[in-house]
């Protein structure tokens, strides 16, 4: 069975999923925290693929004409606890062979603001 899992709803928990079995007859089981940091690892792919395709309009994410991103700016929610931000920052910082090394954080209401005075711009 499929369901929707949101990312907010895995992090600051040690809650552990079923995969199923596997052909040994052994459940298979993966944590919250391996869930998020999954989640955000196909979240940067996904935004190198955007970049690398707009490379043009995107230079500042490219150091000797490779992607490389330094940093990056999260929206959390306002009602996060400082636990759930940490679990947050750790699931960014462990995607395998990241190139982030710096988070910033901002809270969502603020997001939406700067996204839409930035939308009025254009």
């Amino acid at each position: 069975m499929r369901k929707f899992v949101s990312i907010k709803k895995l992090l600051g928990y040690n809650t552990s999923y079923s995969l199923g079995t596997n052909k040994e007859g052994v459940e298979l089981s993966v944590d919250s925290a391996f869930l998020s940091t999954l989640m955000v690892e196909k979240l940067l792919e996904q935004h190198q693929s955007f970049i690398e395709s707009n490379k043009d309009d995107y230079p500042q994410f490219f150091e000797n004409d490779a992607y490389n991103p330094k940093r990056a700016v999260i929206a959390i929610p306002n009602n996060f606890t400082a636990s759930k931000i940490e679990h947050l920052r750790e699931c960014v910082l462990d995607v395998k062979d990241s190139p982030i090394k710096e988070l910033r954080f901002i809270y969502e209401a603020e997001a939406i603001l700067v996204n839409y005075i930035n939308s009025e711009k254009n």
